[in-house]
């Protein structure tokens, strides 16, 4: 008789992962992290020296150091320099190295989102109350400098360095302004200021074309929303706008660590 062909079990393979220079610097300081090589209150070389000893740019290695920070695993102090952290006591440092940076930035990214959406939320609902004319003519001009901008283009310009002005960081730093509050505005520069610029793009250009002109439009269509609420202000039309705007990048970020 002649033999069935056996089946084939499909094996569990995934993509090769794309790492970027910065997310080599962040696993290659992880992993010293991870083998007791670098303990709690051990210093890290200058940010000359780390250049020098990775043969990468200044900008590189801050952002790195920037992610770390962020992620919770260095600090650093004013005159001084950057310390390692006591590592957080829920992450398992037996996993692998990739696993384990992509957990740390993963959990670090989603606790900042949710943290913006909670102050942006409440600088949204005074910001209705308080807008003037001249903060609506300010924020007009911020909304349509972001619309005539192709979104595109500009990501992959700022991942490049070649770009370092954001429309889109415009437009909230404007909703904050017109609060009257400054210090609701510094708050949100500090927040958005936390995840490096080419961290938080990053998923917009790891998937597909078809994926990422999707939420490219999306992010426009919310940010149009977002702004004629606030101009009219619409209060609870601006914190839904807000919200789906949450859902989008809480969407964004868990396709690119699950990626």
């Amino acid at each position: 008789m002649r033999e069935r062909k056996r089946e084939q079990k499909p094996l569990p393979l995934l993509p090769p992962r794309r790492v970027t220079v910065v997310d080599s610097i962040i696993e290659q300081l992880v992993s010293l992290i991870q083998r007791g090589e670098l303990k709690p209150g051990d210093k890290l070389p200058s940010e000359r020296r780390l250049m020098e000893m990775l043969g990468v740019s200044r900008s590189s290695v801050r952002e790195a150091l920037q992610s770390l920070a962020a992620m919770g695993l260095v600090e650093g102090r004013a005159g001084e320099g950057t310390f390692i952290k006591q590592p957080k006591p829920h992450f398992d440092f037996g996993m692998d190295i990739a696993s384990l940076s992509t957990a740390l930035q993963r959990e670090m990214r989603l606790h900042l989102l949710q943290a913006r959406f909670l102050l942006e939320k409440e600088i949204i609902l005074l910001a209705v109350q308080n807008i003037t004319d001249e903060h609506r003519r300010v924020l007009d001009e911020a909304l349509a400098e972001y619309l005539a901008v192709d979104q595109f283009a500009e990501y992959t310009a700022a991942m490049e360095g070649r770009l370092t002005g954001s429309s889109h960081d415009r437009i909230h730093l404007t909703v904050a302004e017109s609060t009257g509050n400054p210090i609701l505005v510094q708050l949100l520069k500090t927040l958005l200021d936390m995840v490096p610029r080419t961290l938080r793009l990053r998923g917009f250009l790891e998937g597909s074309p078809e994926q990422n002109q999707r939420w490219i439009e999306a992010e426009r269509e919310i940010h149009r929303g977002l702004c004629e609420a606030v101009m009219q202000g619409q209060g609870a039309a601006a914190v839904e706008w807000l919200q789906r705007h949450y859902d989008l990048e809480k969407e964004i970020i868990e396709t690119y660590y699950r990626q």
